[in-house]
């Protein structure tokens, strides 16, 4: 892959509706000022949800952008950063009025994005799932170029992690794990280890849960999978593929399919692996 289109596809890492897992706040910190730093370089508006009154200034967006070098106060006056109180940020219908309200002002797109913390704050379980489905219709409908979900991930473990990974199961970007798509077939980029196999687990889990078609998982952008990785990849797959599903392993590097050789991962029922043959695909992400 060339060094422009590298370029690109990193670049595109930051849109759509993402999931942003994160393991410590600097971490945070530093990935939410990038994904700001891409909206206003391509002149998009920025929404975020933040109650100032109980946010210590230390941890508020507005310092978080200038620890970066991002420019604060020109963005707020030219009306391209707008930091709200969730009251007016996760009411149903207001993040689609929101993003209306940008392109209508003349912005090129709209980037919204919340802590977890503040989307618990005025909804219920069934609410906040209505409204991840919302933003999955503003990503698709390409009223807004991005909505970032922020989570700690020591917080987000056993219920909360299934919820999380079911919302974003193509959109996933944590520490070494990242899910994207390319056609049909959803994209896996990074590593696995004891650290984020239980993340693995939920997203297989939320890919095959509903389909009757065989799924097609491309690992040519993973360079590493535990022991615990490939038998979390089993175990989420594994109710599909009693159904009679098939999954289907794409490109899977040598060093990785050494470790699922050893283990017997494909000796296992109904899981086929295809060999990367020295091929890498990019990872596409939406636009």
């Amino acid at each position: 892959m060339g060094a422009d289109t590298e370029q690109r596809a990193s670049e595109r890492e930051w849109d759509g509706h993402l999931l942003l897992l994160h393991g410590t706040e600097p971490e945070r910190r530093a990935r939410l000022a990038r994904w700001v730093r891409r909206g206003l370089e391509r002149e998009e508006k920025v929404v975020y949800a933040e109650d100032v009154s109980a946010v210590p200034r230390q941890a508020s967006l507005a310092t978080v952008l200038r620890e970066q070098g991002i420019d604060v106060d020109e963005a707020v006056l030219e009306g391209r950063l707008q930091v709200l109180p969730p009251r007016e940020f996760y009411p149903p219908g207001a993040v689609t009025e929101l993003a209306r309200r940008a392109v209508a002002e003349g912005h090129r797109g709209v980037r919204l994005s919340g802590q977890a913390a503040s989307a618990a704050y005025p909804l219920d379980q069934h609410d906040h799932e209505k409204l991840e489905r919302s933003i999955d219709r503003l990503c698709e409908s390409g009223l807004a170029t991005s909505v970032l979900c922020q989570y700690d991930t020591t917080a987000t473990t056993g219920g909360a992690l299934r919820q999380a990974a079911t919302a974003h199961v193509t959109g996933i970007r944590q520490r070494l794990l990242r899910t994207g798509t390319r056609g049909r077939d959803l994209v896996i980029a990074g590593e696995v280890d004891n650290s984020n196999d239980a993340l693995l687990h939920e997203v297989l889990r939320a890919a095959t849960e509903t389909t009757r078609e065989s799924v097609r998982l491309d690992l040519s952008r993973v360079s590493f999978i535990s022991v615990a990785g490939w038998r979390a990849l089993a175990r989420g797959s594994e109710r599909y593929r009693r159904r009679g599903g098939w999954l289907v392993l794409l490109a899977v590097q040598p060093g990785v399919a050494r470790i699922a050789r050893l283990i017997g991962v494909d000796r296992l029922t109904r899981i086929r692996m295809v060999p990367a043959e020295g091929r890498v695909v990019p990872l596409r992400y939406a636009k």
